[in-house]
């Protein structure tokens, strides 16, 4: 991570207000976010400040399920307004002694800081960062750069073989081994086909609230673009094809038609992910996107058997059946 500037504490702090205006509805502050980046005064954080100290313990929970597209919670329990007062007060501290602490020391608190608005924006089940709920671009681009290296670093938190080999495991503890790996999976097929709905159903639905997110910051972008369109100031130029437009306008065009398509796509697999939800289990349309997707119980069982340590542990040696 680059050397954090003292910038860059005050657009956390300033997100951190923002984040709290609209997810906890305090509408008497809303014009902050209509606005695309947006800068509260000092006089207006105090004012908000005290505000989420008197709401204490209020979850972003409710108000997001009077709006949810699906249906679905997306905020953790824990993302609360006294949570938000925590993060603001971090930030402020770092603020006030940065040019007394070591670089790296600064770097260290900003990032930790950064992970905890991550994990606030983060679903519940920990699969989707809600990155358009980050209203100010500069962060959002930073946040995004630093969830894929970290990415690139963990474990999946749902991986489908270890739900299928913990199963099996504490399956074969409580009543014994199997003879043979067919008779495994028969035995806790039921259990473990719940478990992946379950999962499936919650990629699904987090799928579709990223493809939301990303909808939303599109359609900002097509309106900037729009505006270019309509309000740019005509000037002669030899690599306009239409002398009535200037470059800005001719390169507007071209970028709406290209947000356009882009806009289309996720609209399609919109459709798709609704349409695939709405169906039953296993969601055969969305194919290879899905692991065990089709004969789940012929892959469960060669999935088994190429486990060959797992083998040892659950399936009983010819010798003894």
């Amino acid at each position: 991570m680059k050397k954090i500037s003292t910038e860059d504490l005050h657009i956390l702090n300033n997100e951190l207000y923002l984040l709290a205006i609209e997810n906890l509805h305090l509408i008497e502050w809303k014009e902050y976010i209509q606005q695309a980046e947006a800068t509260l005064t000092n006089g207006a954080k105090e004012q908000i400040l005290k505000k989420l100290v008197s709401l204490g313990d209020k979850s972003f929970n409710d108000s997001y399920r009077e709006n949810s597209l699906w249906d679905l919670s997306n905020f953790n329990e824990s993302v609360t307004a006294s949570r938000v007062v925590e993060q603001i007060g971090l930030v402020d501290q770092l603020i006030g002694n940065s040019n007394e602490l070591a670089n790296y020391i600064v770097q260290k608190e900003y990032k930790r800081i950064l992970e905890g608005l991550i994990e606030m924006i983060t679903t519940k089940s920990g699969q989707t960062v809600q990155y358009a709920l980050i209203r100010q671009s500069v962060l959002r681009k930073k946040i995004e750069g630093y969830v894929k290296i970290k990415a690139r670093y963990e474990n999946k938190l749902y991986d489908k073989h270890k739900i299928f080999f913990n199963i099996l495991k504490e399956r074969a503890e409580k009543q014994g081994k199997w003879k043979n790996p067919n008779r495994a999976v028969n035995d806790v097929y039921d259990e473990v086909i719940a478990k992946f709905e379950e999962m499936d159903r919650n990629f699904i639905a987090e799928r579709l609230i990223e493809l939301e997110n990303k909808k939303k910051i599109l359609i900002e972008k097509i309106e900037v673009q729009k505006h270019i369109v309509e309000n740019g100031k005509p000037q002669k130029s030899k690599r306009v094809q239409d002398p009535e437009d200037d470059l800005d306008r001719f390169y507007a065009k071209r970028r709406q038609k290209k947000l356009a398509k882009e806009l289309n796509s996720i609209n399609a697999n919109i459709s798709k992910y609704a349409q695939a939800l709405k169906g039953k289990y296993p969601f055969i349309s969305l194919g290879r996107e899905i692991l065990f997707n089709s004969d789940i119980e012929l892959s469960l069982i060669n999935c088994l058997r190429n486990e060959r340590e797992l083998v040892k542990q659950i399936i009983l040696p010819k010798s003894e059946i």
